[in-house]
């Protein structure tokens, strides 16, 4: 799986490993959010935390 498009539930899926840059990417456990990388054999995850605002502006209440 190279890892592009869009995966279950709408997420996008992740590209590259964010350690070693390889696509060599497939879902690791149960969670949508879980990757590994069987280049360089890691195990990460990857969340949304939210969107920022831009510089100089206040977020509305």
């Amino acid at each position: 799986m190279s890892g592009v498009g869009v995966g279950v539930g709408g997420h996008s899926i992740t590209q590259h490993c964010p350690y070693c840059g390889d696509d060599n990417l497939f879902p690791h456990g149960t969670r949508h959010r879980d990757w590994e990388c069987r280049s360089c054999r890691r195990a990460f995850s990857v969340s949304f935390l939210g969107l920022l605002t831009p510089a100089g502006t206040e977020r509305a209440p």
